[in-house]
């Protein structure tokens, strides 16, 4: 477990810095460390429900289904991101460069719009 949560602590958190605008860093940082909070306070209340009610059998049924709707969304958002074309998978140079097709854009010079959001974007 320490070792599957180190690799998505590695690889989720840095994602939100690439996916979230500056001027909304400290905001998205804050929602997603509620909801992982959230989300451990709810996990360790249904563990102890189920293990009471129904023993460990039940509580490894329900751990493999966890890791079935993790793996299920990892694929979506793999699939997703594909099928948008976006920037989640590609290299630092890929991206960098993608970047540089933005900028050059004829958009107007304060706004640029972000590959992967959608979402305004000021220039700095």
């Amino acid at each position: 477990m320490g070792i599957a949560y180190s690799i998505l602590a590695a690889s989720l958190w840095p994602l939100v810095a690439f996916l979230v605008p500056k001027q909304m860093l400290g905001t998205a940082y804050g929602l997603m460390q509620s909801i992982q909070n959230l989300g451990f306070a709810i996990i360790n209340i249904l563990t102890g429900l189920i293990l009471d009610q129904y023993g460990y059998f039940m509580l490894e049924i329900f751990f493999i289904v966890c890791l079935e709707i993790a793996l299920l969304a990892a694929a979506f958002l793999y699939v997703y991101n594909s099928f948008k074309k976006g920037l989640l998978n590609d290299s630092p140079a890929v991206r960098q460069a993608k970047q540089e097709q933005l900028l050059k854009m004829s958009l107007p010079p304060q706004i640029l719009v972000n590959a992967i959001t959608s979402t305004p974007v000021v220039a700095e």
